[in-house]
């Protein structure tokens, strides 16, 4: 029996004192509440082990489903498999990738399609029971609470769905010019150059856009040295139609893979010959809402880059009308017309490079650009924007800058070094923060957790967890709602970071249906703050972990205020602090005060401002002043007074 120890939510410890008929379990939340649409998932082969020898691909075993608590339906929903070598290359050229889900091969679909937890449904296909399924849970690591579930089934007699969405299509070139391919998803078309770079962006009218080419071209630039001073661009990428896999894509339902493989001409004044490299992209990821592509400049033997910069330019489409310029150094927001008469400020985020962000917004559609950067590359980094719609001869494209915006290097620059470009292509009407949330849930991807779930298996549900302080004993309490193969709890407990400790076991009640309620006493436990979690054992060894819940024991024995996590923050962050017994002021216990101030001294927020008892205390702080107005980004200070002592630390909120 696989185990399913189904955690539906940590209850308040009052309800201890009630029977358990007072409550009701089937109205305990299990809908989903994700809501991050735009991301894709992407799982490994190796978090569901028992499909290991399951077929994938066309005539593939596996098949996706959500669940709709709302009408109890099974709807399967968009998903593909890419299998990947033992050299995790998606396009094996030796033929030796085994038959089967490996444990790096992926599984990927969107967030937007996960649905509800199924407690107690399955698919109606009997095949499908003769195997275990997985239970998918996925959730915001910004927001525990925001969770979302999938199951993945095993069948040899389920087939696709003919209604089942294909997100996302690759289309090769129809011309003698191979880098000249498409990638088109519902939500936007995307199509290259003969250089294999983007030249034509439309948003259609059905996904929000105007329905017009956006795009001039993604752009490349290199100065370097080689005898003379040469300068590179995109146009210097060259393809060869005779060279059938110079251009290699992958098709799926959710993500179109490609990478590419040219020639980099350098040509150089005469008598000098001109020069030649192997060039090669990254893969290029592209899904429903966004691309992901990477320029790979390879070793330059002799060469010298003193200067490297990646952009993406729009065409004069954005400039009738006027889309909106906005960034994360840049509030703008900035008309795109092309006249030259903006000061940007050009400063890049070196702490958080996902943080280099470009929000772009008209009616023609939103564009959110990201430049990741590793801080490893060139001495020095800054944006680039242009807007400016004179002739420059010097540039490619139709040598004119709309919205020119992207990455800039100088001084420092080694080869090799990648350039990356991660681009969402949006419905209109988005508001700017758009941006700096999707930079905010690149730096914080989706997390997932896989169980095995076998057909008819009761789960353990734990409906409740909790933890009360009398003097220095800490009572425990539990209740399942049903139980299945149930050999029972570890209980264990820590104190701060350290190595869980095993305290002791309470059998289970083997299966049952009926609610069964659990205690534990930790006696004579010292002062501080403590975790609890539950072990819960199946009697076939397998076992999973409870929620944690946390006590305060005792008193602190001295002041201490922690730095606030996380750091840099967004949207929230938590202030740690430790009180002691402290000495009377005039009679009274000494107020304790926590509050933040702008780096230029100014008060902008009481967080804290009364008598506390000694204890441990967290508060959390949502970057908004007194008055409840959302501050900028910037670095903050927060400063803890209680009594005669005082302390102070620094902090940094991102949006």
């Amino acid at each position: 029996m696989y185990p399913r120890y189904v955690y539906l939510v940590v209850m308040c410890a009052f309800w201890f004192s009630l029977g358990v008929s007072d409550f009701d379990i089937t109205s305990i939340n299990n809908l989903k509440t994700l809501d991050r649409d735009l991301e894709p998932v992407i799982v490994q082969g190796d978090a569901v082990p028992n499909f290991a020898s399951a077929r994938v691909g066309q005539n593939g075993e596996l098949f996706l489903y959500a669940y709709r608590a709302n009408g109890d339906v099974w709807e399967q929903i968009p998903f593909q498999f890419d299998e990947r070598d033992a050299s995790n290359n998606y396009f094996n050229r030796n033929g030796d990738e085994t038959v089967g889900l490996d444990a790096n091969d992926e599984l990927i679909f969107m967030a937007r399609d996960v649905g509800d937890r199924a407690l107690a449904s399955w698919i109606d296909n009997e095949d499908s029971k003769q195997f275990v399924r997985y239970e998918i849970k996925i959730a915001n690591p910004l927001a525990l609470d925001k969770v979302g579930w999938v199951y993945l089934y095993r069948s040899n007699t389920v087939t696709l769905s003919p209604n089942l969405p294909d997100y996302i299509s690759y289309f090769k070139s129809t011309t003698s010019n191979v880098a000249e391919d498409k990638v088109t998803s519902l939500f936007y078309d995307l199509a290259n150059a003969k250089n294999g770079f983007p030249k034509d962006l439309i948003i259609p009218v059905s996904a929000g856009g105007s329905g017009v080419d956006l795009l001039d071209v993604l752009k490349f630039r290199a100065k370097a040295s080689l005898v003379v001073n040469i300068s590179i661009d995109e146009d210097d990428i060259l393809f060869q139609a005779s060279k059938s896999d110079s251009i290699r894509a992958k098709d799926g339902r959710v993500r179109v893979i490609r990478e590419l493989e040219a020639t980099l001409k350098a040509d150089l004044p005469f008598p000098f010959p001109d020069q030649e490299f192997d060039f090669r992209t990254g893969k290029g990821f592209y899904y429903p809402y966004s691309a992901n592509l990477e320029i790979g400049i390879p070793h330059l033997s002799d060469v010298s880059v003193s200067e490297g910069r990646m952009s993406i330019d729009l065409n004069a489409t954005a400039a009738s009308p006027n889309m909106k310029f906005v960034s994360a150094n840049n509030v703008g927001p900035f008309n795109v017309d092309g006249v030259a008469n903006e000061t940007v400020n050009k400063e890049v985020d070196n702490v958080l490079p996902g943080g280099n962000w470009v929000y772009i917004n008209g009616p023609q559609g939103t564009l959110v650009h990201q430049f990741p950067l590793e801080k490893t590359v060139g001495g020095k980094r800054e944006m680039y924007f242009k807007d400016n719609s004179s002739n420059d001869n010097g540039d490619t494209g139709d040598k004119k800058s709309y919205g020119d915006t992207g990455i800039f290097l100088r001084d420092g620059i080694s080869t090799p070094f990648t350039l990356k470009y991660q681009g969402y292509f949006l419905d209109k009407d988005r508001a700017s923060d758009i941006g700096s949330q999707i930079a905010l849930n690149e730096q914080n991807p989706l997390q997932f957790e896989s169980t095995p779930q076998d057909f008819g298996a009761v789960p353990v549900e734990l409906v409740a967890f909790t933890a009360a302080v009398d003097g220095q004993d800490v009572q425990l309490a539990w209740i399942t709602a049903t139980e299945t193969n149930n050999y029972g709890f570890d209980i264990e407990r820590r104190i701060g970071n350290d190595e869980w400790v095993n305290l002791a076991f309470v059998a289970g009640q083997g299966t049952t249906t009926t609610p069964v309620h659990y205690d534990y006493l930790d006696r004579n436990v010292p002062s501080g703050a403590y975790e609890y979690r539950l072990k819960q054992i199946d009697t076939d060894g397998s076992f999973e972990y409870s929620p944690v819940v946390t006590v305060v024991v005792g008193v602190p024995e001295s002041f201490a205020l922690a730095q606030n996590f996380p750091n840099p923050f967004n949207p929230t962050t938590e202030i740690h602090f430790e009180l002691p017994g402290q000495v009377l002021e005039n009679g009274k216990t000494p107020r304790t005060v926590l509050k933040i101030y702008n780096i230029l001294g100014s008060e902008v927020r009481t967080l804290v401002d009364e008598e506390q008892p000694p204890g441990f205390y967290r508060v959390s702080w949502d970057a908004t002043d007194d008055r409840g107005q959302r501050l900028p980004t910037g670095v903050y200070i927060y400063r803890l007074r209680a009594g005669k002592f005082v302390a102070t630390k620094k902090m940094v909120f991102v949006q």
